[in-house]
């Protein structure tokens, strides 16, 4: 599911209307469940134990008075508020089973193997075509990882948050994937 939520239906949720709320639901269910994808360590069943406490306890609220949402400030997508209360959630649930989070390998280090390996030159074409596809920023964040800059780097030539770069990167790297598989 790939939808966004919006401030009308936000509303809409806060105002209590049935509809709104079952489609919240779904979304936060369908955005959280993508988040704890990336905790390879934690398995199925306990990733269906944090959706459910983070919606009953970080987004509806004990007294179900809508916390979650109370406490967006409104400067970000709802779905990275999400994603941050997601990842703030496993990472304290990680902690209290005395596990560690073991990343999965960065998109970077994907994007970086992919400019420097050996290719000939339909793949160099291809690369250089796909690069054309995607937006200018994308372009710029793609031809800084390309000349070794790491995430923070970048996030400081571009004066953006490092999160907000690995969001860019992994975004076009799933794009330059997509397009090399297409050509």
């Amino acid at each position: 599911m790939n939808q966004e939520i919006d401030n009308k239906l936000l509303i809409a949720v806060v105002k209590n209307d049935d509809i709104s709320i079952r489609l919240f639901i779904d979304i936060c269910q369908s955005i959280i469940f993508g988040a704890l994808k990336s905790f390879d360590q934690i398995d199925y069943e306990d990733k269906q134990d944090l959706l459910q406490t983070i919606i009953q306890k970080k987004i509806f609220g004990i007294n179900g008075d809508w916390v979650g949402i109370k406490k967006f400030r409104g400067d970000c997508k709802f779905s990275s508020f999400l994603y941050q209360i997601t990842r703030n959630e496993t990472l304290s649930y990680l902690k209290s089973k005395g596990m560690k989070y073991k990343p999965k390998t960065s998109s970077i280090d994907d994007v970086y193997k992919l400019f420097n390996k050996n290719t000939n030159l339909e793949d160099s074409l291809s690369l250089q075509y796909c690069l054309s596809t995607l937006k200018n920023k994308e372009q710029k964040i793609m031809k800084l990882v390309s000349e070794g800059y790491k995430q923070r780097e970048i996030a400081d030539i571009m004066k953006e948050k490092p999160n907000t770069i690995a969001a860019i990167i992994s975004r076009a790297n799933r794009k330059l994937k997509k397009c090399m598989q297409d050509n």
